[in-house]
């Protein structure tokens, strides 16, 4: 099989560390305070991507550009850099809110969660561990791996990918779609309030009649990757269902679509008329011809990283995310689904276990097709601690091995765990109290923009600020704070702010904001 996508141009930069000095204006500044404390310096990163998927002529643009060569270091917090830039941050001893002026919320409009996605996974760490450590990766291959860590009311994640390697269509997907095609099919049953438990008949043109439980179709399409049982997945979702009412932005699947049979030659437009049973119901369900086009020719399938490995996320932590992000999904499917991906080969075994011993558990569906692509993706559990870590690797096959594959998820998985949690850039839904913020533009300072932020966050006592998965600083006072920071770049940008009351976290928020350049 081809992969029929193509990337049609990447530029990446990356930029450096840039150190700034903070001064926080208050509106009752209480002269007997003068404590003050050294933040660590934070980076910078700017980067604007050139980036298109190319379908039959519709291009989709990527929201970046640039074309500047940038160097940069990281991870490693220090105090002083070369150019004497400082961060010090003073605290907000208003701590009357009746005494506050309301302030504006400058949030430039919400962004979804895949549209987060582009700002809030780590492009340049795992390179910079990898060269560290004298690693050279597979070339021409993909790779998103990330951590699962304690968020406000919900996990949180720490991903990291290579040079946004994240959302390439640049490899075929091949099994790696049957998890989608599962959850397409229960969702279509959901719609009148049946489950996998259900009961199945299909008529198909040739006359053939086949009866099972979808519960055993979905799951040895998952577990020893059944292409017969696939392409019934399919059949059940419906072909223009599945593409035009699944997988959409709406679901956080803005870029998958799923038309390819594996089974057998022949269409997947078509789904036989189908009788379903499920205890006391039954229903019906006629004839489907499928008719839309959805831009992944020759009625191939396409998905990147992030949307593969961003399902089987939200079905292996469904009981811990937010109800936004749950399919449609009885209990005990929950259960059959992530009992299917954990009876499933991976790839990963070797590696994983080299990492965090015998005994990991993992969550996955893999792929594999000669002259293509190797691929798993998944979710991996340290048997030890039960900390979650999250992983999805393509290499070519004509290049590659399953070993190399295993081994690129090894060394992935030990970079991050040797990451600072404590900078790295905590993403999750909104959560908690309010936080509102307001920026204020201080003008141009050595070519940089100053930018005044003004944050109102009623109960907190200090709170943590990131732009683009760089760590900002930290500011302390409450329930106004304020902080300076002085920009390289303008454009959009996705500002992210927690707040603590003493060391309890208790409010998140992921923002889109606009930098006017320097």
């Amino acid at each position: 099989m081809d992969g029929t996508s193509q990337i049609k141009s990447k530029n990446f930069e990356k930029k450096g560390v840039a150190f700034v000095l903070l001064v926080i204006p208050l509106i009752q500044y209480c002269a007997s305070s003068n404590d003050y404390f050294d933040a660590f310096p934070e980076q910078e990163g700017d980067f604007d991507i050139e980036f298109s998927v190319e379908f039959d002529e519709q291009v989709i643009d990527n929201p970046f550009e640039s074309n500047e060569d940038i160097s940069f270091e990281l991870q490693e917090p220090f105090i002083n850099d070369t150019d004497g830039e400082s961060v010090e941050l003073f605290e907000d001893s208003t701590s009357d809110e009746s005494e506050l002026p309301p302030i504006r919320d400058d949030a430039i409009g919400p962004w979804p969660w895949y549209q987060q996605a582009h700002y809030a996974i780590n492009w340049y760490s795992l390179q910079d561990f990898f060269t560290r450590e004298g690693y050279q990766p597979p070339s021409n291959s993909e790779i998103l791996v990330g951590k699962v860590v304690q968020g406000v009311g919900q996990p949180a994640y720490l991903l990291y990918d290579i040079n946004r390697s994240s959302f390439s269509f640049d490899f075929w997907p091949a099994s790696t779609v049957k998890v989608l095609a599962c959850l397409g099919a229960l969702d279509f049953l959901s719609t009148f309030n049946m489950t996998g438990n259900a009961t199945v008949t299909m008529y198909y043109d040739d006359g053939t009649v086949y009866t099972d439980q979808v519960r055993q179709i979905y799951t040895r399409a998952i577990s020893v990757s059944s292409n017969p049982d696939y392409d019934r997945c399919v059949e059940i979702a419906g072909f223009d269902r599945l593409n035009e009412i699944f997988l959409v932005p709406e679901r956080d699947l803005p870029e998958t679509v799923i038309q390819r049979r594996y089974g057998y030659r022949g269409s997947l437009r078509v789904s036989p008329a189908m009788d379903f049973v499920e205890g006391s119901r039954t229903w019906s369900v006629a004839r489907r011809e499928g008719v839309g086009d959805f831009g992944c020719p020759p009625e191939g399938n396409c998905a990147n990283l992030f949307e593969l490995l961003n399902s089987i996320r939200r079905v292996v932590l469904y009981d811990e995310i937010p109800d936004i992000e749950k399919f449609n999904l009885a209990p005990e499917d929950v259960s059959g689904l992530k009992e299917a991906m954990r009876s499933a080969t991976s790839y990963f075994q070797q590696g994983a276990e080299a990492v965090f011993g015998a005994g990991v558990i993992i969550y996955n569906k893999t792929g594999y097709v000669p002259g293509d692509d190797i691929l798993d993706h998944g979710v991996i559990v340290d048997p030890s601690t039960g900390d979650r870590y999250l992983v999805a690797v393509s290499v070519p096959e004509t290049l590659y091995t399953r070993q190399d594959l295993s081994d690129f998820a090894q060394h992935a998985l030990m970079a991050v765990y040797s990451f600072d949690e404590e900078t790295a850039m905590p993403w999750q839904r909104d959560a908690g109290i309010s936080i509102r913020v307001q920026l204020d533009d201080g003008g141009v300072i050595e070519g940089k923009r100053r930018i005044q932020f003004t944050i109102d966050a009623s109960g907190a006592d200090r709170i943590r600020l990131w732009t683009d998965t760089w760590y900002l600083g930290e500011t302390a006072g409450g329930p106004r704070f304020s902080f300076t920071y002085d920009y390289q770049r303008g454009g959009e940008r996705l500002l992210v702010l927690k707040a603590w009351s003493g060391t309890t976290a208790i409010g998140y928020r992921a923002m889109a904001v606009s930098i006017p350049p320097p």
